[in-house]
């Protein structure tokens, strides 16, 4: 387990997680943060972010053509 999430706006599972959390033995806390870090290392690098960065703008692309291609069709057109 890395943490805990409890839904948006539901306090008392808000308040379920925190006690959980406070609650777990040293040891367990321990490697908790341990996979937390390893998670941030490997999935917030520079280079992941970038990467990350680089498909949605790739998609954003992709898109943004299948669009005018779309409007440039007479088939398309209304009116």
């Amino acid at each position: 387990m890395v943490g805990r999430l409890a839904p948006k706006g539901d306090i008392a599972a808000l308040a379920e997680s925190i006690a959980f959390l406070r609650d777990l033995p040293p040891e367990e806390t321990q490697r908790m943060r341990m996979r937390c870090r390893q998670t941030v290392l490997a999935r917030f690098t520079i280079l992941h972010q970038a990467r990350t960065y680089a498909e949605l703008y790739e998609s954003l692309l992709v898109q943004d053509r299948h669009q005018r291609v779309r409007r440039s069709d007479p088939r398309h057109w209304h009116g």
